[in-house]
């Protein structure tokens, strides 16, 4: 009965990775991404079972490390996965822009160079109802343009449609200037 039940923690260790491993990788190659990665952890698994814990035997130990290890590769892909949908390690990200909306702080993150006529941008954007805030010219996560598109959501319920085209004109006829 012993061995039943480890044989069926491991098959719903591995089922409960698939949807995640699934959601990560290009269609094209699903097959092999999917075999490689088991494997990788499979061999995780069995470099586990090496280390020396308890008195049991290389089989008994395996049929514990195999699940451990499909587990932790599985939690970890999960957080590779939530910090990139919604940078949740970045200042910036899904959550902070619902924050910032609640507290009355519109604003759209941009990265690079500033440029010269700032001030003016900054009145033509408040016009808008929001300002811009700059985070350098290094791009590091994907939590900004989550911001952004919560935030661009909300603007666009304020300002109506084509708000942007209007702005974006206001500003090429001041950089005319």
């Amino acid at each position: 009965m012993k061995g039943n039940k480890r044989t069926t923690i491991m098959v719903i260790a591995i089922i409960s990775t698939f949807p995640i491993i699934y959601w990560q990788i290009d269609n094209s190659s699903i097959i092999l991404n999917l075999l490689s990665t088991l494997g990788f952890v499979a061999l995780c698994g069995l470099i586990l079972g090496l280390i020396p814990f308890r008195e049991l035997k290389y089989l008994k130990k395996i049929s514990f490390t195999i699940p451990f290890s499909i587990i932790i590769f599985g939690l970890y892909i999960s957080i590779v996965t939530v910090n990139y949908e919604y940078g949740v390690f970045h200042p910036y990200n899904h959550f902070t822009a619902k924050r910032d909306i609640k507290d009355g702080r519109i604003q759209l993150v941009t990265y690079g160079l500033p440029v010269d006529n700032w001030v003016e941008i900054k009145n033509i954007t408040k016009k808008y109802g929001f300002e811009y805030v700059t985070m350098g010219c290094i791009v590091n996560n994907m939590g900004h343009e989550k911001y952004n598109d919560v935030m661009i959501e909300y603007l666009n319920k304020t300002n109506g449609k084509g708000w942007r085209n209007r702005m974006d004109k206001e500003i090429a006829e001041l950089n005319k200037k």
